[in-house]
C-alpha cells in the first residue's frame, strides 16, 4: 500500500485518478445524497441513459465535420452532447414531475429508452471505432485528463457552495416536499434547479464510472450512512468518506491487479451496503 501511495505521486495518470476520485467523493455525498433522500433515483437513472442521445449525436456529426478543425475539436464533442442532452431531458423531467400530468414512471421510461435508442443508433451509424463514447458507457478513471479534473473541481466547488447557501431548503424540500410548498417555498424551481444540477454531476460522472454504473455510485454510499439515521450534514460527510475510501482501495487493487477500476469499486460499495443492511435488519428482528 505504502508503494502504490509513492506511485500516485510518481506517475501522472494515477495522480490525476486520485484527484479526481475526491472530487467524485464530494458529489456523490451531495448530489447521491439529495438523489437518495428525494427518491431520484429512477429520475437519475432516466438522466444518464438518455444522455447518450446527445453523445452519439455529437460523435456522428463530429465525424460529418471531421475536416472542419473547429467543429469536430469544440463544438461536436461527446462531452457538450451530453451536456446539451442532460439539460433538454432535464427540463422535460422537471416539468413533468412538478406538473404531474402524467405517470412520472412511465415517462421516464420513455425517456430512458428513447434517449438511449437514439444514441445507439447514431453510434451505429458513426464510421470507425468509437473508443471516447465507449469510455462513457462503462467508465475509466485512469484516462481522467487534467482538462476534466479542472472542470470536475469547478463544478464540485459550485455544488458546495449551493448546498452550503440552501441547506436549510434542501432539508426541508427533500424531507417534507409539500410542508415546504405550504411555507411559501418555491418548490417547483427548486425542483427544476436541482434536476438540472444531477443532470450536469451525471455527465462529469459518466467519464469515470461509466453510464452502466453511474446509479450504483449516486445511491449506494448515501444509502449505506442514511441506515444509523444521521443528519442530512452527517450523512453527506460520511458518504463521502466512504466512496473516497472505497474509491482508494478500488484503485489499488486495480493497479495491484490489473482488473478495472469502476466494477471493483461499485461491488465493494455494494457488499458494504448488503452487510449494513443485513445487520441492521437482524438488530430490528
Amino acid at each position: 500500500m505504502l508503494s502504490f501511495i509513492v506511485y500516485i505521486f510518481s506517475y501522472s495518470f494515477l495522480l490525476y485518478a486520485f484527484l479526481a476520485l475526491i472530487g467524485i467523493s464530494i458529489l456523490s455525498a451531495t448530489v447521491g445524497t439529495y438523489v437518495t433522500i428525494n427518491r431520484f433515483s429512477y429520475i437519475a437513472g432516466a438522466l444518464s441513459h438518455s444522455i447518450l442521445f446527445g453523445l452519439g449525436l455529437f460523435n456522428y456529426l463530429k465525424s460529418i465535420f471531421i475536416s472542419n478543425k473547429f467543429l469536430a475539436e469544440s463544438l461536436f464533442t461527446p462531452l457538450n452532447g451530453a451536456f446539451l442532452s442532460g439539460i433538454l431531458f432535464s427540463l422535460i423531467i422537471a416539468y413533468l414531475y412538478n406538473n404531474k400530468n402524467e405517470r412520472l414512471d412511465t415517462i421516464l421510461s420513455a425517456i430512458w429508452s428513447i434517449g438511449m435508442s437514439a444514441g445507439i443508433l447514431f453510434i451505429f451509424l458513426t464510421p470507425g471505432y468509437n473508443q471516447e463514447l465507449t469510455r462513457y458507457l462503462f467508465g475509466n478513471i485512469l484516462l481522467v485528463s487534467l482538462k476534466e479534473i479542472i472542470i470536475l473541481f469547478i463544478f464540485t466547488i459550485f455544488i458546495l457552495l449551493i448546498f452550503s447557501f440552501f441547506y436549510k431548503k434542501i432539508l426541508s424540500i427533500g424531507f417534507d416536499n409539500e410542508f415546504a410548498l405550504l411555507m411559501g417555498q418555491n418548490v417547483k424551481l427548486f425542483n427544476t434547479i436541482f434536476i438540472l444540477i444531477i443532470s450536469f454531476a451525471i455527465v462529469l460522472l459518466t467519464q469515470v464510472v461509466g453510464i452502466v454504473l453511474l446509479i450504483a455510485l449516486l445511491t449506494l454510499p448515501s444509502s449505506t450512512i442514511l441506515k444509523f439515521n444521521l443528519s442530512l450534514k452527517k450523512t453527506m460527510i460520511l458518504s463521502g468518506i466512504l466512496t473516497f475510501i472505497v474509491g482508494f482501495l478500488g484503485l489499488y487493487l486495480s493497479f495491484t491487479f490489473n482488473l478495472p477500476v469502476s466494477p471493483i469499486t461499485i461491488l465493494i460499495l455494494g457488499a458494504i451496503y448488503i452487510i449494513i443492511f443485513i445487520l441492521k435488519s437482524g438488530l430490528k428482528s
